[in-house]
């Protein structure tokens, strides 16, 4: 796109003028002194000491007037100012959010934890590390342990810790031995910066709303304060027997990860289409049992493998609570979506089975259904490959024994059983588990009637890069390895889900770094699709993530 340049008229600005230019015209409108004496306009005289301080007010007021057109277009606005513009169209600023975290407490059994505690990272003292508050009052059980939600004192991306930073207790407890941090801390934002205000606001500006068009949905995701990158994809829903009318789904990013928060992906599915619930997100809960295998990270955590061996079954599940009650209807399903890494193992596939249990543990309670290898192999493998939704209605659940009633608002464990036949292994990847209800009395939502759409967050497409390079005279590979993989980062973190990798971006980001001299022999590679020396397309709920980086010097 062209870039947009303030115009220089005279009639609208100052002319470019410089100061010796300004002094000459100021002199030359006093004009000649009477007698036609030549005028004394050297530095210190009368005359120079009268409008050498009008040229530099000249000046100064030149710079107001352009800072202040400016700052009257979104394309140059700063501060307060893009603030008021940005408004015009509906763009608000984000706020500083606080990042939450499950604190670990190890004591002794009836130890109070009451809400409030205060528990940090490590800092050079005990008070200067990362603060969170507990959010509920706990007792430690027979276990010896329990955890406990928390919420960081201050707003911020220095709240988002890793797993295990939390190590002290600064508010005194009798009976906590030892505290810590299993999950890392999510949600922490720094107020939203001016580039990315002054993006939002172009892209109200340039879009128009309408009725359920792309638009709206890419404004609505926009304004959640996690949400950096907004794809919408429509047709997307190929397994829906309409080639995928009717359907679409909103892919979110975050601003310096590729993925956001499962809080936030429900957050916007209830905005946008409510009838469509998340219940459980394999890649952030704990599942166990099965042969599992952690998988490259989506949404900011891992997805779950889960193997079987020829002729065998393994079967993975999570306890927990989930309230289904308003799940009633023939036409509400479940949907659940899986990859492989290995497209012929679709065959070694025998079934799956999804069931729901009670939490009365007793087993003849369940409510189960089956995929079978059939219903399995009629699903596109290269839809597969990426991600397939695999839909049951809640008719295909049959409750296994009605001797003991079973309640959709009480269940108490989703398991998935993996089947292989007498050809396997096979290997099933699963990314998250939803339930869509029919339209019914749903009336809320922006999805127009007859629509189903689903917000994911994009996910982590992981680049192994190698490279080689000619460094500067006296310039050392270990020096300049750090400066190439920011830049390298940053690069693919403008691109968009669906976007294109480009070799020569990456050409570019190793060429500009100091100390570098020249390139070549560049190439990107992902253990799924291979390697590659030329450019990249993303699947529409892709973002580049850079995993490792070789670089070679020449």
């Amino acid at each position: 796109m062209k870039e947009l340049t303030l115009p220089n008229d005279p009639s609208l600005l100052f002319s470019d003028e410089s100061e010796d230019e300004i002094y000459a015209r100021i002199v030359a409108d006093f004009g000649a002194p009477p007698g036609g004496q030549p005028l004394n306009l050297r530095p210190g005289s009368n005359l120079w000491t009268l409008f050498r301080p009008q040229v530099l007010e000249h000046i100064r007021i030149k710079d107001f007037a352009e800072k202040i057109c400016r700052l009257g277009f979104l394309q140059w606005s700063q501060g307060d100012y893009l603030d008021a513009k940005a408004a015009e169209f509906g763009a608000i600023r984000k706020e500083a959010t606080f990042a939450s975290v499950v604190v670990l407490f190890v004591g002794v059994e009836g130890t109070i934890v009451p809400s409030g505690t205060i528990v940090a990272t490590s800092g050079t003292s005990e008070f200067d590390g990362v603060r969170f508050v507990t959010q509920e009052t706990v007792t430690i059980p027979v276990s010896g342990e329990v955890e406990v939600p928390a919420i960081a004192e201050e707003p911020g991306v220095r709240g988002n810790v890793n797993p295990g930073d939390i190590n002290q207790i600064v508010t005194g407890i009798t009976g906590i031995s030892f505290v810590t941090n299993n999950g890392p801390g999510q949600g922490g934002l720094d107020v939203e910066d001016d580039e990315s205000l002054r993006q939002a606001a172009l892209v109200r500006a340039r879009s128009i709303p309408q009725s359920g068009n792309k638009a709206t949905y890419r404004i609505i995701a926009q304004d959640d304060p996690e949400v950096g990158t907004v794809y919408v994809e429509d047709f997307w829903d190929q397994t829906n027997g309409l080639s995928g009318n009717g359907t679409a789904r909103v892919v979110v990013g975050g601003y310096n990860n590729p993925w956001v928060s499962s809080q936030a992906v429900e957050r916007l599915q209830q905005i946008i289409d409510p009838t469509i619930k998340g219940i459980a997100y394999f890649e952030n809960e704990a599942w166990i049992d099965g042969a599992q295998v952690l998988d490259n990270p989506i949404e900011g955590y891992s997805s779950r493998k889960l193997e079987a061996d020829v002729s065998s079954t393994e079967s993975m599940h999570l306890n927990g609570s989930w309230n289904l009650s308003s799940w009633d209807r023939p036409e509400d399903e479940i949907w659940f979506s899986i990859r492989v890494d290995d497209v012929a193992e679709i065959s070694n596939i025998s079934s799956i089975e999804i069931t729901f249990g009670h939490p009365s543990g007793v087993a003849e309670a369940n409510a189960k259904a089956t995929l079978s290898s059939a219903q399995i192999a009629v699903i596109d493998t290269q839809t597969l490959n990426t991600e397939a939704l695999i839909k049951l209605p809640r008719s295909a659940f049959v409750i296994t024994n009605n001797t003991e009633t079973f309640s959709w608002g009480n269940i108490g464990v989703i398991e998935f059983t993996l089947n292989t036949n007498s050809n396997g292994p096979a290997t099933v990847v699963f990314d998250g588990l939803r339930v869509r209800r029919d339209k019914g009395d749903f009336l809320d939502g922006q999805a127009p009637i007859g629509i189903q759409i689903l917000v994911r967050s994009a996910r982590a497409l992981f680049f192994d890069l190698d490279a080689e390079v000619e460094l500067a005279p006296g310039q050392v590979l270990f020096d300049v390895e750090s400066a190439i993989d920011l830049a390298i980062r940053e690069y693919f973190n403008q691109v968009t889900p669906g976007g294109i990798v480009r070799i020569s971006e990456i050409a570019n980001a190793i060429h500009d770094t100091v100390g570098v001299v020249d390139y070549g022999n560049i190439s990107i590679s992902n253990s799924f699709y291979g390697t590659y020396s030329t450019n990249f397309t993303l699947a529409p709920d892709q973002r580049p993530v850079l995993n490792t980086m070789m670089l070679t010097q020449v």
